[in-house]
């Protein structure tokens, strides 16, 4: 399906989470594959404070703003921005917001995306028989790192997580670190072929990751 026009109402849909701290081309052009290759729906959802990683830099206020930035970029229909973890004090679990997606939203069917780093560390993730019970699991390569999505399944498998029906794509994305952006953003270098024109007049104006803002402004969008 061409992911510019909106997508079918339906029962299913992915769920693509992270800190985004912030949402850069690469989390955009896997969120272009990943619905092209499903032709399914696509929730995206950025954590407020995850639980197995430092605190982003960026506050919840700005990293929304930044994700609403780069949908417009985007310019998918099918792509829905989901705010209720930055929307909530505390740590954001995973099963809790998966619980919370299926009481509102009756009947939908969740397929939860992970890339292969974070999906060979569910073992540690709270309730994890619960969450995995509760979607359909689709792993995909980070940039640089091959088969390994194959082996967490693997892996899982072997420990005895149910898995119902879980699946790995190849996901080929530009390899780009978000800790790479915001070191070069609080550098004052430009940042223009890692983040989203709307995204750099965003930090141009607000300078969220220190320095002097991502290099000259951008011109208008097209």
């Amino acid at each position: 399906m061409d992911p510019a026009e909106p997508a079918s109402p339906g029962p299913e849909a992915v769920l693509f989470g992270g800190t985004f701290d912030p949402l850069h081309l690469g989390h955009l052009e896997a969120i272009r594959q990943l619905r092209r290759r499903t032709g399914l729906p696509l929730l995206l959802v950025p954590a407020g404070r995850p639980p197995q990683r430092a605190l982003p830099v960026a506050s919840r206020r700005r990293r929304r703003a930044l994700a609403e930035a780069a949908l417009e970029d985007l310019a998918d229909p099918g792509v829905e921005l989901v705010t209720w973890e930055l929307d909530r004090p505390g740590v954001s679990y995973t099963v809790a917001t998966v619980e919370w997606l299926r009481a509102s939203r009756p009947g939908i069917r969740l397929r939860l995306a992970l890339g292969s780093d974070a999906a060979a560390r569910l073992p540690s993730w709270r309730r994890v028989g619960r969450l995995l019970g509760a979607v359909r699991l689709l792993v995909y390569d980070r940039p640089g790192h091959h088969q390994e999505a194959l082996r967490a399944v693997l892996e899982l498998r072997r420990l005895g997580l149910p898995l119902e029906a879980a699946e790995v794509l190849p996901l080929p994305t530009p390899e780009i670190s978000a800790s790479t952006v915001r070191e070069r953003l609080r550098q004052g270098l430009d940042c223009s072929r890692l983040l989203p024109p709307s995204v750099l007049r965003y930090l141009q104006r607000h300078p969220v990751y220190g320095g002097k803002g991502p290099g000259p402004r951008p011109g208008p969008a097209g």
